[in-house]
């Protein structure tokens, strides 16, 4: 068998076996059929919108986009959050975001990552969409490690359900 079949193969494999691990299918959703219809454009960030990276006032200073129970969909409410970074990365190309994929307690370890991932990789494929580079965004889940609540309940899960944008800049912008 070729490297290329084998690779294949292992992947194939691999992908079966987190899926069979899952306690919940996760849906069937295609993240670039994304709710908000984000559109590329090239308007550049405003002083103000930058400023707002510290200050808390505007777009982007919110760094969370939370999703339903059990989806990697963005929703239309974080659409401006959302083109707001992606703005922010074309216009600083060593600016670098880390976008964190989170999960409420519910599920299995397993599953709860593999969700993780792809509320991380959902909001990366907008960004990118939007003008970020590929270079520029880095997608990692921690599953439901590190969750912002720890109670048993639907609005501390709601929270937790999330994916969290952390910006870096390689030099400064």
């Amino acid at each position: 068998m070729s490297t290329n079949r084998f690779s294949l193969a292992l992947c194939a494999s691999v992908a079966m076996l987190m899926a069979a691990c899952s306690s919940t299918p996760i849906a069937q959703q295609d993240p670039a059929t994304i709710e908000t219809g984000l559109q590329p454009y090239e308007d550049a960030p405003s002083s103000q919108e930058i400023a707002s990276l510290t200050d808390g006032s505007g777009p982007l200073s919110e760094r969370d986009i939370f999703f339903e129970y059990d989806s990697y969909i963005i929703r239309n409410e974080y659409r401006m959050v959302v083109q707001a970074h992606a703005r922010l990365l074309r216009k600083y190309p060593n600016l670098n975001v880390l976008i964190q994929g989170h999960a409420d307690e519910r599920g299995s370890r397993e599953y709860n990552l593999a969700l993780g991932q792809k509320r991380a990789e959902a909001i990366k494929k907008a960004l990118l969409i939007l003008g970020a580079r590929e270079s520029q965004v880095e997608a990692v889940s921690l599953g439901e490690e590190k969750n912002v609540c720890a109670q048993s309940e639907e609005t501390c899960w709601s929270q937790n359900r999330r994916g969290h944008i952390l910006h870096k800049a390689t030099q400064e912008f």
